[in-house]
């Protein structure tokens, strides 16, 4: 009788137990049939590749038979190679026989886990389970031999293997990126940290990570790093790089490390903060007081020398860091050629603006330590003449920066780096102000306070210039994410390449709003609107309403309200009113319609949960009215009127009485709340449920083909298929309602919706330069255009990137743009589409620069997207005469360049009624 095939004696021996195997990404797995693990999946698709042994992943419940590992044995790869076992959820006994038995059963080196298997960074596999645990190699007539802690195995991995204590209170532990020295605690919290550093630290094949004290227990003794040191060689002491993870007992007025090239007295290299992302190419970001990640530093590595070594010359040196800017040529260690009168250059907390030579306050700023939670960006400021060109200069680096890096930055003049009395109003925000007894009124920069980005992922923005001129204002954080991938400059033997991957900025608490301006602050306040004009509200035309923060979150269903509208009116609708509004319109009826006996206001203007109780709420715009003058009377409602027929009328007709938009309140605001969007997002699935599911499916495959919109995580994933759903879904004609509802003010479900739609403009890539819309204001547009210098609009602004023949008005509105988004890639099609269309997010703010009116020429309104540092506390502009100077002449030079071209894109017909409106007017 002939011998039975394999394949035949397993289904024999085990016909109720049958076995297969599976090639996934760089592993072999082996698995009952059709019941693979989605553990099993993830760990086979992110190890990685062993180039000595066939990585085999056994995805066996507990309780098979003994008998199932002749099969086992059966489907491993049939090569000469060895086997390096990866076994889930058995004990370290029942690994160790299996290892041995599989080595005995095959003939060949078999390589098992005597431990539990953490998957880490980069497709690493750690192993710990106490001491002497770690790779045992396993081969045939021979014993066991530990191997390795870590997989693949670094240069250092014997000098780190078991936990031991440094002192009666300290300890040593093993982690994959190398070791983590703390405080001894077996609570909750110590294993949650080193949890999460084995989850992130990557495993740097010449980089020992020693991270040093963990936050909220007692700081740190430096004997115990000592004492750690002190088991290392020579040659593993060079690779050693600290980070400080929590409180360390430092002497007072010492950086951990000058303390630890003192106490060690020897060279020691630290992070500037915590090493993130894969193992080839880490990014460095600040750690925080709580443990959270802070910005990406430019910085990354710096070492110290003993004070007793002859070279110490009293600043430390920094080895390694990042590119500042794209495009820079590098002209020394860490310095970069930026115009011909200017250089930037690294340093230790953050980036110094200065000119070539004669630097001012040099070695302060050289030898100032980073802070966890803002960046510095420093300008020499010797005099008058120079400040001003090096704030310039240095306005222009802040405008190039990654959003998430950009909100964490602050200028500073040179010459108060190295002070004592240097105060930094908030964590990560606020203003930096030196000593007023020591400061002139040239060398004080002050910030408008910042609200915090979001945890979700942004897209970088590059900077663009307009016939060589550069944007030079800084972009609101509308929301921020991973940062941006930068270059790496590397002096010390430590390979570094271009991140891939970096982990999202810590949020920080928000400062309070800032409180209007009193009503009697400004004279003409008091002034009453010519009597030609209809009544507007405009508390103070020299300054605009306050900026707000939007600190209230939005409950997962919009609260019942009786909200009040622009007019004077109340409106209600329920939840299915809104969802109907995005779906698509009906047949058009042949019979006529009947005329309304009322105007129409939109479904969204108000919100009456089905089922649920309702209740009044108070929604009347946050603006403060001067008590000595009765307030305007409501302008009257229009009639409603019917739609311009497509191609023939104006984009938008204005309203009958034109008035500023109101302030909203935080509730009925677009901005993106402190706590995140995730009950918005739910309340989007949830309401717009059809919508949202006929629209996922095409918005997950444009997103699978730009993975600069892929999350992190699943999680990640689906906020940010959420969000570009809502962009898809509020590009198309019937998301003008949405504008509409924010620009009267009013809360109601557009507002949880709105918020969405900004966290997925924010993904979209930036356009700095020149946009364009057409318009046709009317007199009393032009008449409150005239009076102000500073408009807000809290609705979304629609502009184009170049002219189109599609447009209608007689007025062409040219808006220099430093954070419109780009909608290329989430355009609808048919109609609805737009060529070269760009979005401004609601909370802009535009200065006014020019204002012509139509004659024997087309009409022109000049502005200007201002940044949030060039706004104060009250609302007020700060005057930057030499950025509208640059925007003006950028902007004419637009225009005489399209004057002599063809217009190119088209707008759809549909399209043409979300152009039009000015912004900051209802």
């Amino acid at each position: 009788m002939s011998p039975l095939s394999p394949m035949m004696r397993r289904r024999r021996a085990h016909p109720e137990f049958p076995l297969t195997r599976h090639t996934v990404g760089n592993a072999v797995v082996v698995c009952r049939e059709r019941e693979m693990t989605q553990q099993a999946r993830e760990l086979a698709m992110s190890v990685a590749a062993d180039s000595e042994h066939e990585m085999v992943v056994v995805d066996l419940p507990i309780n098979m038979p003994i008998s199932a590992w002749d099969t086992v044995a059966e489907l491993l790869p049939r090569r000469r190679r060895g086997v390096r076992l990866v076994l889930g959820g058995r004990s370290r006994e029942a690994t160790a026989l299996a290892g041995q038995w599989l080595s005995e059963r095959t003939g060949r080196t078999v390589v098992a886990p005597d431990g539990a298997v953490f998957p880490g960074v980069g497709g690493t596999l750690f192993v710990h389970a106490g001491k002497n645990s770690g790779w045992v190699r396993f081969r045939p007539g021979r014993a066991p031999e530990w191997e390795a802690k870590r997989f693949p195995r670094p240069s250092w991995d014997s000098r780190v293997v078991d936990p031991w204590p440094t002192s009666a209170v300290g300890m040593a532990e093993p982690i994959p990126g190398g070791v983590w020295i703390h405080t001894a605690s077996h609570d909750a919290a110590s294993r949650g940290h080193w949890s999460r550093l084995v989850r992130g630290t990557p495993c740097q094949p010449d980089v020992l990570t020693a991270v040093l004290g963990c936050p909220g227990m007692p700081p740190l003794s430096l004997d115990d790093v000592a004492r750690f040191w002190r088991r290392l060689d020579e040659q593993s002491r060079e690779k050693v790089r600290f980070v400080q993870y929590g409180p360390v007992r430092l002497p007072e007025g010492e950086t951990l490390g000058q303390a630890l090239a003192d106490l060690l007295d020897a060279r020691v290299a630290c992070y500037t903060g915590m090493p993130v992302g894969r193992p080839e190419s880490p990014d460095v970001y600040t750690m925080c007081a709580d443990g959270e990640l802070g910005w990406l530093s430019f910085a990354r590595e710096v070492g110290y020398l003993p004070r007793s070594h002859s070279g110490h010359d009293g600043a430390p040196v920094l080895l390694s860091h990042r590119v500042p800017v794209p495009g820079v040529e590098r002209i020394g260690q860490t310095v970069y050629w930026y115009t011909p009168d200017a250089v930037l250059e690294v340093v230790q907390s953050g980036l110094w603006m200065r000119p070539p030579q004669d630097a001012q306050n040099a070695a302060a700023v050289r030898a100032e330590p980073g802070n966890a939670d803002f960046a510095v960006l420093a300008f020499d400021a010797a005099d008058e003449k120079r400040a001003a060109r090096m704030r310039a200069l240095a306005q222009d680096v802040l405008a190039r920066l990654d959003p998430a890096t950009r909100v964490r930055c602050r200028l500073v003049p040179a010459s108060e780096l190295g002070r004592q009395a240097v105060r930094v109003a908030g964590p990560a925000h606020g203003e930096v102000e030196s000593d007023p007894a020591r400061t002139s009124a040239q060398d004080t920069v002050k910030l408008a306070p910042v609200a915090p980005a979001p945890a979700t992922g942004a897209v970088g923005t590059a900077s663009a210039t307009v016939d060589g001129a550069t944007a030079l204002a800084t972009e609101p954080p509308v929301a921020a994410g991973p940062a941006a991938a930068s270059s790496v400059v590397t002096e010390s033997p430590v390979a570094a390449e271009p991140p891939v991957a970096a982990a999202p900025p810590v949020a920080t608490e928000p400062p309070a709003a800032p409180a209007p301006p009193a009503a009697t602050a400004s004279p003409a306040a008091t002034e009453p609107p010519p009597a030609a004009e209809s009544p507007v509200v405009d508390a103070s035309p020299s300054a605009p309403p306050p900026p707000i923060s939007s600190t209230s979150p939005v409950v997962a269903e919009p609260p019942a309200t009786g909200a009040a509208t622009a007019d004077g009116g109340a409106a209600t609708a329920t939840a299915a009113d809104f969802a109907t509004s995005f779906q698509a319109p009906p047949a058009p009826d042949p019979s006529p319609a009947p005329a309304p006996t009322e105007p129409e206001r939109p479904a969204s203007m108000g919100i009456r949960l089905e089922g649920g109780p309702e209740s009044e709420v108070d929604e009347t715009p946050d603006v403060r009215e001067e008590p000595a003058t009765p307030a305007p009377e409501p302008d009257p409602v229009p009639e409603a009127a019917a739609p311009p027929e497509t191609g023939t009328a104006p984009p938008e007709a204005p309203a009958a009485s034109a008035r500023l938009q109101p302030t909203p309140k935080p509730s009925a605001a677009a901005l993106l709340p402190e706590g995140g969007l995730s009950e918005e997002r739910d309340w989007l699935r949830r309401t717009l449920s059809r919508e949202f599911d006929a629209m996922s499916h095409s918005t997950s495959r444009i997103l699978s083909e730009h993975p600069g919109f892929q999350g992190t995580d699943a999680r990640a994933s689906g906020e940010v298929l959420a969000d570009a759903v809502a962009v898809r879904l509020y590009l198309p004609s019937r998301g003008a309602a949405i504008d509409q509802a924010l620009r009267g003010a009013q809360n109601g479900p557009h507002v949880p919706f709105a918020r969405c739609v900004v966290s997925g403009l924010s993904r979209l890539p930036s356009h700095r330069g020149a946009t364009v819309f057409a318009a046709s204001p009317t007199e009393q547009q032009w008449a409150l255009y005239r009076r102000r210098t500073l408009v807000t609009e809290w609705g979304f602004t629609h502009a184009l990137t170049e002219p189109s023949a599609d447009q209608r008005g007689d007025v062409d509105v040219l808006v220099w743009s430093m954070t419109a988004r780009r909608t290329r890639l989430l355009e609808p099609d048919g109609d609805d589409r737009v060529d070269n269309r760009v979005v401004f997010v609601p909370g802009t703010s535009f200065k006014v620069l020019e204002v012509t009116e139509p004659g024997a020429e087309r009409g022109r309104i000049l502005l200007r997207e201002l940044a949030e540092s060039e706004l104060d506390d009250e609302g007020g502009v700060h005057a930057r005469e030499s950025l509208d100077e640059l925007a003006i002449t950028s902007l004419q030079r637009c225009v005489e360049r399209w004057s002599g071209a063809e217009p190119r894109g088209a707008v759809g017909d549909s399209a043409r009624q979300r152009f039009g409106a000015l912004p900051g007017l209802v």
